[in-house]
């Protein structure tokens, strides 16, 4: 019985609770993230700012989060400390910038309380797949204005979903998905679960199963007056159809042939590894009143009107490098090594970028001349590390990659072109 009693002394649990607020309006904050050092568990607050932890031995270190606010920690040491009240400083200073060879780089959200997964821009709004301060199993669609201020966020289970994307070299895990109507979908384990944006809320509108998803929804690329033009692919060719209330059997608009394809990304059979293959990638957007379909192979932009008649054939070089064979044949191949096939526009100001990254080396979008097809401008992004998910709205590029300090996460980045 002494025993019990002792071992029952030892393990008994310490509630510790208490009040969170903004140092300077002194209002009570909703949503800060509590988190026990050393421990997966944690706990937010509520709309009064107010929270209860359990915690099995004192002292006890928490740390306290929220998206605006600079980080603070507490020790509570013994019983007496167990309700308290913590004053979080805002971080009213300029965005964080950083310099790298006489480049500047901003930090979207203020403070390093968030591990950014995935984003996206949505007007003068931004939605991010991000995890709280030290708790990166915690995952939440956060929505913020576009200096990163919190507007509401949503908690999301098992969010990500791994899919082959036709014209990328190996299956990726996606979160964050913007359909033909330009309404943002989440993925998770289970289903796709499109998000509403009403007002200042997030929140889930309905579900969608993946099979529906990637048969229904996924192979659309772009909705054009009435029109929706959408692309099946294979290593050798993409074919590009539309559908319409005046084609009610899908029509093709273009196919795109890749002679090569069966061949091109074939892995040399003195590595011992499996086949490594893409399907032929043609980018198609919208500009003003045509939609253009970029073909890397034929080395040309093709333009179209709403109901996928051709306008004009404008000539592209960016995309290939010059090829001798013999010293007599003169050609043009497919640059592999930098040119990722990727065309980016910048839906608020109808510029378009191509996208080249070397390993090894910085990455660089090309401005198009959408006239006639040549380069007019060249945007190196800084040298870092690990750069991801490049995307350009309103002259800014923003992308995602790790910092090399404490607590290593992976922070959004923008940069003004």
């Amino acid at each position: 019985m002494v025993l019990m009693c002792l071992s029952g002394a030892f393990t008994q649990k310490h509630l510790i609770s208490g009040y969170v607020y903004d140092l300077e309006t002194q209002q009570a904050l909703s949503d800060v993230n509590i988190t026990l050092v050393g421990k997966s568990a944690g706990t937010i607050t509520n709309d009064q700012g107010y929270f209860e932890i359990m915690v099995e031995t004192l002292p006890a270190l928490l740390y306290f989060s929220h998206i605006g606010y600079a980080i603070d920690q507490v020790l509570v040491s013994k019983a007496s400390q167990r309700k308290i009240e913590i004053y979080l400083s805002p971080e009213v200073t300029q965005i964080d910038e950083v310099t790298i060879s006489a480049e500047v780089i901003q930090k979207v959200h203020l403070g390093d309380t968030l591990n950014v997964i995935d984003y996206a821009v949505d007007g003068d709004r931004m939605i991010l797949v991000a995890s709280p301060f030290r708790k990166q199993t915690d995952q939440r669609l956060y929505l913020t204005d576009l200096q990163g201020h919190h507007i509401a966020n949503l908690p999301v289970k098992n969010m990500g979903k791994q899919i082959k994307i036709p014209e990328h070299l190996t299956p990726e895990h996606v979160y964050l998905f913007e359909d033909f109507m330009g309404s943002f979908h989440v993925l998770t384990r289970q289903n796709v679960q499109q998000i509403d944006l009403s007002g200042d809320s997030i929140k889930i509108s309905y579900t969608t199963s993946y099979p529906n998803f990637l048969k229904y929804i996924f192979p659309i690329k772009l909705m054009f007056g009435e029109s929706l033009f959408f692309q099946k692919s294979s290593k050798m060719v993409n074919s590009t159809l539309r559908t319409g209330p005046d084609a009610y059997r899908p029509q093709f608009v273009k196919t795109v042939k890749d002679p090569y394809g069966d061949q091109r990304y074939v892995e040399p059979p003195r590595t011992q590894l499996k086949t490594v293959s893409k399907n032929v990638s043609a980018p198609i957007i919208s500009l003003n009143d045509e939609v253009l379909i970029f073909d890397f192979f034929d080395d040309h932009i093709e333009f179209f009107d709403s109901i996928g008649q051709t306008k004009r054939i404008i000539p592209i070089e960016f995309h290939s490098i010059p090829r001798t064979y013999f010293w007599l044949i003169k050609t043009r191949e497919l640059n592999q090594k930098e040119f990722k096939q990727i065309i980016l526009k910048d839906e608020s100001t109808n510029k378009i970028y191509a996208l080249f990254h070397h390993v090894g080396h910085r990455a660089i979008l090309k401005e198009i001349n959408p006239d006639n097809g040549n380069i007019i401008n060249e945007i190196e992004i800084p040298d870092l590390p690990n750069i991801d998910k490049i995307r350009v709205d309103g002259n800014v590029v923003y992308f995602i990659y790790q910092v090399k300090s404490y607590p290593y996460y992976t922070n959004l980045y923008r940069m003004k072109i």
